[in-house]
């Protein structure tokens, strides 16, 4: 018997850098439907995966993503639409087998799915416009990804052969080398595709600079059929070969797609193509208030009747490509799936572009498009009249509903703790199961209970990637938790879970709030806190303006921020209480030192602060209550050999006033 490892990557570069949230769907799913294609050539070489818990004991697929790769269609999800399977896995190996296999499979299928985009929208475009557009192409996608495999006897210990992959990566045999040119916007170490640089100066002779032949090539790529303008490829895109794939690919057609994935994700093309935007989902909260109302219903239908005439006077037709959350189905906001609408074509309401309902939004020409056309020679609006006519049609609306959207998102990110020692010390295949069991119900949580109404952007194994709407991430990751524990404790395993929640500006670079998250995940709630935790970050145009962190255990300072959130809701904190306490007492914000900072009771200064800032008069019993509730978030729990700190920090941990009152203050 053997044991054969397996892992891809790199996974950062590929999921993380992302511009918008279809760029961040594309990576998860094509980095677990490349795993998929491994595993299929393990098993096709009568090799069983352990894990993860892929398979029955029969080894037919289990997983939706390999019983649709294998031919095997899982009956309740025959086109699987989210990523399912890590970039790693580990099989037993018996009789003969050859490694290579596995690896040119996941080639093959990449280089297949390259050669389509390639030959769908850039391969006329390269012959014409192009400065060796191919050869760029060819390098970037045969050099990309990096495989290790290790392939040795099974281990007498259990867990004796974890460390041989680490080992394996460590030769670093893989080495890109760097690119020339210029580099592409959304993934920098790799030159974009035209070929031409636009800082050199025209040359002698020459009709146009290389500067007009970038734009020129870029432009006719806008412009082929299937690639709907600056809608899929903004004016200031210029992209390199794996970011055109992420990109693109979805706009394959459904027999491109099902030569190439083998399925078209999700069943229909509109599911693969259209992603909710990140304003999309700053104003889904919003837009599930106005949906239990018909009178605000009402108002959102005349918005958009005036919205599609505006636009269309200049652009016939082109509304159509603004209702591009086709795919979007929240169930907090079913009633307006129901709401069928239009004057030139029947749309949902449900389906209205997230930019045309979000004023800052609207007023950014750079993406928020309302013509095919680009932009002005000297980079301004190409349709001003109709943005100022939307903008004044929108502020009508928003006085309709009495109410303006907000403009943030949640981002969340979980990971289970300890994963590896988890597969030392426990059966291999319980955890497997267990893993399993959670995925199953990930989509479920986040997708489906109209008490979350996120999307799911990745759940595989331990790990979970998802959009939620501001007001219900946190309850949300809660959910999760318990899931998680639950599924490891139906198989007599403890298991937890870390999670982090960063509320980006919906105009903040996806990727920096990507990367943002990953730290609060693993720097916060994983490291400083010490697993078992949740880490809560607010980030804004001007970047981070609040952070806080706590272990989740029963009535921990997580669970108490909900009470404090419902209090805030109710008026009993005035509006500028916490800026008076950050001004005044900002200092003791930190780990207290030796000094009259110990000797502060601050106890007392809160509740006097709280009864001067009352603009009624409020008992000194109510104002202790208050400021009781206030201090059991802003003292997180920290955890320590796998316990929680009985006693808390001393320290005051005010930004956690700070988020729970971002989280229930209005748009300004």
């Amino acid at each position: 018997m053997k044991i054969f490892h397996f892992t891809l990557g790199p996974v950062q570069s590929f999921v993380g850098q992302a511009r918008r949230t279809r760029d961040l769907w594309a990576g998860s799913f094509l980095l677990s439907w490349l795993s998929s294609k491994a595993m299929h050539a393990v098993i096709d070489q009568k090799g069983e995966i352990i894990f993860p818990k892929v398979t029955d004991d029969d080894n037919n697929p289990v997983d939706t993503l390999l019983c649709a790769v294998m031919k095997k269609p899982d009956p309740e999800n025959p086109m699987p639409q989210i990523g399912s399977l890590p970039n790693r896995f580990k099989a037993n190996i018996k009789g003969e087998f050859n490694p290579e296999q596995v690896a040119e499979a996941v080639k093959n299928a990449w280089e297949n799915l390259g050669k389509a985009v390639y030959k769908e929208f850039v391969s006329d475009i390269a012959a014409e416009y192009g400065n060796e557009t191919e050869k760029i192409w060819d390098r970037q996608i045969e050099n990309f990804w990096e495989i290790n495999w290790v392939l040795g006897d099974k281990p007498d210990k259990q867990g004796e052969d974890d460390r041989w992959l680490d080992m394996r990566k460590n030769w670093r045999s893989h080495w890109p080398k760097p690119e020339g040119g210029d580099h592409c916007t959304m993934m920098g170490d790799y030159q974009e595709l035209s070929g031409y640089i636009r800082a050199k100066s025209k040359s002698q002779g020459e009709p146009k600079s290389q500067k007009d032949r970038q734009d020129y090539f870029w432009n006719a790529i806008r412009m082929q059929e299937g690639v709907d303008g600056p809608l899929d490829i903004r004016d200031n895109e210029r992209l390199c070969a794996i970011a055109l794939v992420k990109r693109l690919f979805p706009k394959l057609g459904e027999i491109n797609l099902n030569k190439t994935i083998g399925w078209v994700p999700g069943g229909e093309e509109e599911s693969v193509a259209n992603w909710p935007s990140t304003t999309y989902m700053a104003v889904a909260p919003w837009l599930a208030d106005i949906s239990v109302d018909q009178g605000k219903i009402a108002h959102l239908k005349n918005y958009a009747n005036r919205a599609q005439t505006i636009i269309e006077a200049n652009n016939p037709g082109y509304f159509k490509k603004r209702v591009s959350e086709q795919a979007t189905h929240l169930p907090t906001l079913a009633a307006l799936h129901n709401e069928i609408i239009g004057n030139s074509h029947k749309w949902k309401l449900s389906h209205l572009d997230g930019d045309l309902l979000h004023v800052h939004a609207l007023r950014n020409f750079r993406s928020t498009y309302l013509s095919n056309k680009p932009l002005k020679a000297d980079g301004t609006d190409n349709d001003p009249v109709a943005r100022e006519k939307l903008l004044t049609e929108l502020s009508k609306l928003y006085k309709g509903v009495n109410a303006k959207p907000r403009s943030y998102y949640a981002l969340l990110l979980m990971d289970g703790d300890n994963l590896g020692k988890m597969l030392r010390e426990q059966d291999q295949t319980k955890v497997s199961i267990a893993l399993l069991d959670f995925t199953d119900k990930v989509k479920a949580c986040i997708d489906e209970d109209r008490e979350h109404g996120g999307v799911t952007i990745y759940a595989g194994g331990d790990d979970v990637f998802a959009l939620l709407p501001l007001n219900t991430a946190i309850q949300c990751a809660m959910a999760l938790r318990d899931i998680f524990t639950r599924s490891f404790s139906d198989h007599g395993i403890k298991a937890t879970a870390s999670c982090a929640i960063v509320y980006a500006h919906h105009q903040v670079p996806l990727r920096h709030v990507i990367q943002k998250a990953h730290h609060q995940l693993d720097a916060v709630a994983k490291a400083k806190i010490g697993r078992d935790s949740l880490a809560l970050a607010v980030y804004k145009p001007g970047g981070l303006t609040a952070q806080w962190a706590s272990a989740w255990p029963p009535s921990s300072p997580v669970e108490r921020m909900r009470d404090l959130i419902a209090a805030m809701q109710n008026g009993e904190y005035p509006r500028g209480f916490f800026h008076k306490l950050r001004d005044r007492y900002g200092f003791y914000d930190q780990e207290p030192v030796a000094g009259d900072s110990e000797s502060l009771d601050m106890g007392k200064l809160l509740v006097a602060e709280y009864m001067r800032s009352r603009e009624q008069d409020i008992s000194r019993n109510e104002a202790e209550k208050a400021v009781e509730r206030l201090t059991s978030v802003c003292h997180p729990l920290t955890r320590e050999d796998g316990g929680v700190d009985p006693n808390p920090t001393k320290s005051l941990k005010l930004d956690g006033g700070f988020i729970t009152r971002f989280l229930t203050q209005e748009e300004d």
